[in-house]
């Protein structure tokens, strides 16, 4: 039981985490007011527990343990329609022009709407849970350490496994059923009736029809079709397409709410002349360059134009993997850069590849964004372009 309650609470956060992360801010204060709304919902649901701790103990123990189960199932779905309406709560909280605190308290309201009535009963769940094994006479040390390894779990089994296979609706019901299952687990083991153990469970899954189908919040421009999309632990990942100039269509890449590239305007189309002079220049007479790394992908269009200047051997990073294999829509701007046999593509984190990156390269090119981003300021750091020096050769 314990194992179980850690993973699904922590479940929920890791999957609504991702689905937040479309229209959030993703700053690097983002996580914490998450982590803060859940945190202290967590804790206000232990305090108030604790008020009827003695009858809930005394009484049916079991009942409130199954009860508290089906309930945490059920909270799944209106956490779902809530995130389903997160762009226009936020936006009503905190409109573009709102300033950093306004954000911030916009985003830890919306994370408290998601997370905060699951959070309150498991709160509650955890305290009756060790309250139990404490009026049995046996340490609750097993118990916690039952529980840290479910909570320990949860990323991997959710984030890891769940996201990407199921898409983010999906991954989250997955956490409803999996407390129906500890629901109908626990009350076989009780020797509950088995009609109400059906029947709640039954119960539990007609609500998801509820519930929103789709958890990908990210919509298109106008005059924009999306050709395909990725739902990833990165946040939402599209392709997007319209008509352009002579009929050929433009293309572009979107991850989440504001981060886009490609359509003709962005920045690797505009500079690909500017690089392939500059790289021109670099090279010399000697011949092309013999081995170049190139951190931080896109569509490509930057690293492909630069590979109009020739090279021998020539790898790519870029941390999200959908990302590398999206890379084929955009062939004709980044000269079919996924099909070069010269062409080596890495889904990996920049800094720490470069940190661990054997040999030493003639050039290193790294296209960066927005430091404030979540998990981006570190490309900014003194120590990788320390890293970065020491890759490269001494001519480099």
């Amino acid at each position: 039981m314990a194992f179980g309650a850690g993973l699904t609470g922590i479940g929920l956060q890791v999957v609504g985490v991702r689905v937040l992360g479309q229209h959030l801010e993703n700053t690097i204060y983002t996580f914490a007011h998450i982590l803060a709304a859940y945190l202290l919902a967590t804790g206000v649901g232990a305090l108030v527990y604790q008020r009827f701790a003695a009858r809930a103990v005394a009484g049916r123990p079991g009942t409130v343990t199954a009860m508290l189960l089906w309930l945490l199932a059920l909270l799944v779905v209106p956490a779902a329609i809530v995130l389903a309406q997160g762009p226009a709560l936020l936006q009503a909280l905190a409109p573009e022009a709102a300033g950093l605190a306004r954000a911030g308290a916009a985003e830890l309201a919306v994370a408290a709407l998601v997370f905060a009535p699951s959070a309150l009963l498991l709160g509650a769940l955890l305290s009756h849970v060790i309250g139990l094994v404490a009026a049995t006479g046996r340490g609750v040390g097993r118990t916690y350490a039952w529980n840290a390894l479910g909570c320990a779990a949860a990323p991997f089994l959710f984030g890891l496994v769940a996201v990407p296979r199921l898409g983010y609706a999906d991954a989250f019901y997955a956490v409803l059923y999996a407390y129906l299952a500890l629901f109908a687990v626990f009350g076989w083991f009780r020797r509950f009736s088995p009609v109400k153990l059906i029947g709640g469970v039954l119960v539990g899954v007609a609500l998801t029809a509820a519930g929103p189908r789709s958890l990908a919040l990210v919509s298109d421009s106008d005059g924009w079709v999306r050709r395909e999309e990725r739902q990833t632990l990165h946040g939402l990942v599209a392709v997007s397409e319209r008509p352009g100039p002579g009929g050929a269509p433009l293309r572009r890449l979107q991850i989440g709410k504001r981060f886009r590239m490609g359509g003709a305007a962005g920045f690797g189309e505009q500079r690909m002349g500017q690089v392939c002079s500059l790289l021109s220049h670099a090279s010399g007479p000697e011949g092309p360059i013999p081995k170049a790394l190139y951190l931080g992908l896109g569509t490509g269009s930057t690293m492909g134009g630069a590979l109009a200047v020739p090279h021998a051997a020539a790898e790519g990073v870029k941390l999200v993997p959908e990302i590398v294999e999206l890379l084929p829509h955009f062939a004709d701007i980044n000269h079919d850069l996924a099909k070069r046999p010269e062409v080596t593509l890495h889904a990996a984190d920049a800094r720490r590849y470069l940190a661990a990156a054997p040999g030493s390269y003639d050039l290193v090119v790294a296209d960066l964004f927005h430091p404030g981003q979540a998990g981006a300021s570190s490309l900014f750091a003194r120590e990788h372009f320390a890293a970065a020096r020491t890759t490269c050769a001494p001519a480099a």
